[in-house]
């Protein structure tokens, strides 16, 4: 099997659920971060609860899901992979304009321009590994049924003029 698709979009990062203190009312039942509640009652105990994550993570994981839906109907692959998996992702940023090389540019011609072209390696926020997370978590259940069948996995950040992320899945 070998699939391949394109994210469109900047690549986004996955971002882990918080614990959050809160107190929890006695009486009623209700959440907060108050000393008293607004049932009207002060016996409070605390409890912490688990913060869900931004919804542009959970908004990107369904746009990969999407997209390697269609990408697996294309390929006319009905159900999700048993078979151990190599897998490739190419994660584009779109270069801020006050650091973009103009065209024309004197020093590009000679290798000695400090501004962005389109191909360079992007070392900054975003991490990869965080990419990598959002992009295997929306292929899970459709691409494969677990992420441990992933052996091989190889993620590249680079400035570009189009955001986009590029996966690759091969079977070894």
């Amino acid at each position: 099997m070998k699939l391949k698709f394109t994210i469109p979009g900047p690549p986004v990062a996955k971002q882990r659920g918080r614990m959050v203190p809160l107190q929890s009312c006695k009486a009623c039942g209700r959440k907060t971060t108050r000393r008293q509640c607004i049932c009207g009652s002060s016996d409070m105990t605390l409890v912490t609860v688990m913060n869900t994550p931004a919804t542009a993570t959970v908004q990107y994981e369904n746009l990969v899901k999407l997209m390697a839906s269609e990408a697996m109907s294309a390929a006319q692959i009905v159900e999700p992979t048993h078979e151990t998996l190599r897998l490739e992702i190419e994660a584009a940023f779109i270069m801020p304009e006050a650091r973009r090389c103009k065209k024309g540019c004197a020093l590009a011609e000679r290798g000695a321009c400090k501004r962005l072209h389109d191909g360079d390696f992007h070392s900054q926020r975003p991490d990869a590994d965080n990419i990598g997370k959002s992009v295997l978590d929306g292929m899970l259940k459709v691409v494969y049924y677990d992420d441990s069948q992933i052996a091989q996995l190889s993620i590249e950040k680079f400035w570009s003029a189009t955001p986009r992320a590029v996966v690759t899945v091969e079977t070894l």
